[in-house]
C-alpha cells in the first residue's frame, strides 16, 4: 500500500530511507479565498493546497503542468452547511435515524460556524460520501487528498469516540483516497500521526510551533514523507505572543517541517521560509 506514497514524496527531493538531499520543499494552501493561478505558479511550488469544490479542472491542471502536486481539501469529520452536498449528508443521517441506528450528524464545531461534527463510527453511512467528494477531486484531476478533522476523539462531538474509532476511520479514508487514484495527506491529530504514517502520504500540522507538537511527524519525516505546518498570526497575537518566521523556519530545518506563516482565512497571502 506504499507504492503511491513514494511517488508523491521522492519527487522532492528525499531519500526511501528518510535522508534528505534538497531542500524542504515548498508549498502552499489556499482554502478561503479566490486562488491566483498565476501567482502560485510565479511561487515554484512543490506542493499547494486547495479547496474540492472552489477550483476548478483547469486550475489543477496549470498547477500540475507546472510541476506541483496538488491537493484536494476535503472536511471529511464535519459537514459544512455551505457545500452542495449537504442535502446528502442530511438525508443519510435521517436514514440512519429512520432505521433506529446512531446518528451520522452531531453536535456544531465550536471554532467553526455553520459545520458539525460526523460520527467516524458510522462508516456505511459516511463512506460512501466521502467516496463522492474523492471522485469530485480525481475528476478535477488533484492527485492528493488532505482529510481534514479526522480526530473526533480529542473533541466534543456528541459521540464519545474514542482513539481507536478515529484511527479506523482515517484508515478507511486513506484507503478509498487510493481507491480514487489520490495520496492521502493526514491532517493534525498528533497522537495518532505516528501509528497512521504507513496508510498516509504526507502530514500537515497547524500552529505546531506555537503549541509545541512539531516532533509529532517524526515517523513521516524519518520514511522521506513531506510534512507541513502552518503558523497563525492571529493565534499568537491571542496568546499575547509575537510570530517570528525566522524562529519558525528555524524549527522546521531541524525537524524537516516545511512551514509557513498564513491568515488564518488561509488565503493567498503567505510568508514561506527561505
Amino acid at each position: 500500500m506504499r507504492s503511491m506514497c513514494a511517488v508523491a514524496i521522492l519527487a522532492v527531493g528525499a531519500t526511501a530511507a528518510g535522508a534528505r538531499e534538497m531542500p524542504l520543499p515548498r508549498w502552499d494552501w489556499v482554502i478561503g479565498a479566490d486562488v491566483d493561478v498565476a501567482t502560485l505558479i510565479d511561487r515554484r511550488l512543490d506542493y499547494v493546497g486547495l479547496d474540492a469544490f472552489d477550483v476548478d479542472a483547469a486550475a489543477v491542471a496549470a498547477l500540475r503542468k507546472a510541476g506541483m502536486h496538488v491537493w484536494c481539501y476535503v472536511s471529511a469529520g464535519t459537514v459544512e452547511d455551505w457545500r452542495p452536498d449537504l442535502d446528502a449528508y442530511e438525508a443519510a443521517d435521517a436514514a440512519a435515524g429512520a432505521a433506529g441506528e446512531a446518528p451520522l450528524i452531531g453536535a456544531a464545531y465550536d471554532d467553526w460556524a455553520g459545520e458539525r461534527w460526523l460520527n467516524p463510527r458510522a462508516l456505511d453511512r459516511l463512506m460512501p460520501l466521502v467516496e463522492a467528494r474523492l471522485a469530485l477531486c480525481a475528476e478535477k484531476g488533484f492527485d492528493m487528498v488532505e482529510f481534514d478533522n479526522v480526530d473526533a476523539f480529542d473533541n466534543e462531538t456528541g459521540f464519545d469516540a474514542t482513539p481507536e474509532d478515529s484511527r479506523a476511520f482515517a484508515q478507511a479514508l486513506a484507503e478509498a483516497a487510493r481507491r480514487a487514484g489520490l495520496a492521502p495527506i493526514l491532517k493534525n491529530a498528533p497522537d495518532l500521526a505516528a501509528e497512521l504514517e504507513p496508510w498516509f502520504a504526507g502530514y500537515l500540522m497547524e500552529e505546531c510551533v506555537l503549541w509545541d507538537f512539531c516532533d509529532s511527524g517524526a515517523a513521516f519525516s524519518a520514511a522521506g514523507k513531506p510534512v507541513f505546518n502552518a503558523e497563525y498570526p492571529s493565534a499568537y497575537e491571542e496568546e499575547g505572543l509575537s510570530i517570528d518566521l525566522a524562529v519558525i523556519c528555524a524549527d522546521g530545518a531541524h525537524g524537516d517541517v516545511s512551514m509557513l506563516i498564513k491568515p488564518a482565512g488561509l488565503t493567498m497571502e503567505t510568508k514561506p521560509c527561505p
